[in-house]
């Protein structure tokens, strides 16, 4: 994984996993994140091998979003392809 990045971003065997690092803010999503997992999500779009990208976020307590739509805290699996 990346360091000193809002976003995080590794592939192993067809599996991208990108993960929040702004445990400090509750990986609460601002301008510089969300342009980050743009250009992650392009790139594991492109990649063929990606056959699916799991979205966590790190730190222990729930995101922002999370507590405030009530979603737990469990990653969600987005997939590419057919």
């Amino acid at each position: 994984m990346s360091e000193n990045k809002s976003v995080l971003y590794r592939e192993e065997k067809g599996i991208a996993r990108v993960t929040f690092n702004r445990p400090e803010a509750l990986n609460a999503i601002d301008k510089d994140l969300l342009q980050q997992l743009a250009s992650i999500l392009d790139v594991a779009k492109k990649d063929e091998a990606v056959k699916a990208v799991i979205i966590t976020g790190a730190g222990e307590r729930p995101s922002r979003l999370e507590r405030t739509l009530g979603f737990s805290t469990m990653p969600r699996l987005l997939r590419f392809g057919n």
